[in-house]
């Protein structure tokens, strides 16, 4: 394991497990467009059979996911186990539709492969050090022709919000997008969007891998 895929292993364990016991109260606040890009992918690509989410947090995702693909086979991978206990207590969770691996995507043998969607929801953003090593795996688990779904910050001009931001472990910038757009993905949705008029804005990527 490399010095920066450690670090952000273990900055991210001690961040959610005091982030888990109040995740679900806050962040609907600011993790904006996840709802309306499940939403787009159940309009468009209705037949979607298996999907895995990288990071799935306390479940939220999981639970639109469910209700608006209820015939897919669905994974949730999480590193943190504070977090899953989260996921695993909702009840809609619970009902056999979803299953759930603990762990880090990057030492893990055991994740489904051949997946129709993965999506990856504000994740991202919190580990630049190793999104790369991460894009790649994910492209290693993607079917021939599924599809790539990430939500997460794009940018913000505003100096003490991005300090802000970085404090909690989220580094902001157009970099990501740039990458999604460069990374061999046939690029089917693009959406920037502005949070709170403009103080910073987040996006919406679907890409589809070359069958």
């Amino acid at each position: 394991m490399n010095p920066n895929h450690k670090h952000t292993l273990i900055h991210l364990e001690k961040y959610y497990k005091l982030q888990s016991k109040f995740y679900d109260l806050t962040r609907w606040s600011f993790l904006f467009g996840r709802k309306s890009a499940i939403n787009y992918i159940k309009r468009n690509y209705p037949g979607v059979s298996s999907i895995l989410e990288i990071g799935s947090g306390t479940g939220q995702n999981l639970v639109w996911l469910t209700k608006a693909l209820p015939n897919a086979k669905i994974t949730g991978l999480e590193l943190s186990t504070d977090m899953l206990d989260k996921a695993r207590s909702k009840k809609l969770l619970q009902t056999g539709k979803v299953s759930f691996i603990e762990g880090d995507v990057l030492n893990m043998l055991n994740i489904p492969k051949n997946q129709e969607l993965i999506v990856i929801s504000y994740v991202l953003t919190m580990i630049p050090e190793i999104r790369k090593e991460v894009l790649d795996r994910a492209m290693t688990m993607l079917s021939e022709g599924g599809l790539l779904l990430v939500v997460d910050f794009h940018h913000t001009e505003r100096k003490f919000f991005r300090n802000w931001m970085k404090k909690n472990h989220v580094e902001m910038g157009p970099e990501l997008l740039n990458q999604l757009k460069a990374g061999g993905l046939r690029s089917k949705l693009i959406k920037v969007k502005n949070a709170y008029l403009g103080l910073w804005s987040y996006f919406i990527y679907v890409g589809q891998k070359s069958s």
